[in-house]
């Protein structure tokens, strides 16, 4: 921390974390679900500079799926009230998640 950071709300840290930031690629996991009439869960992922997604119902692994569109759907079985996870992934390593309630 600086004198100036002290005394103007990090702004020299702000502003070195957004020059950090702003050489880092951009990824993007965006899910939208929806149950079909057989009780499947439809899933469409969005997603940029991912190539990889793993889906994960109640913490159990149900679905991978290799992204090489920017719009992926993948239908899984889940209940009603299920935790779903959606992991993505970048060269193998973990890039984004989504979590949410089925």
């Amino acid at each position: 921390l600086t004198k100036e950071d002290l005394l103007n709300g990090n702004i020299g840290l702000l502003n070195r974390a957004g020059e950090i930031l702003a050489t880092m690629p951009v990824r993007k996991l965006e899910v939208t679900a929806a149950t079909a009439p057989d009780g499947q869960l439809n899933l469409q992922l969005e997603t940029q500079n991912l190539d990889r997604a793993d889906i994960y119902i109640d913490g159990r692994p149900r679905e991978t799926v290799d992204l090489s569109d920017p719009m992926t759907t993948v239908s899984v079985e889940a209940q009603s009230g299920s935790n779903v996870r959606v992991e993505g992934f970048n060269a193998g390593e973990l890039a984004a998640a989504y979590t949410f309630v089925a």
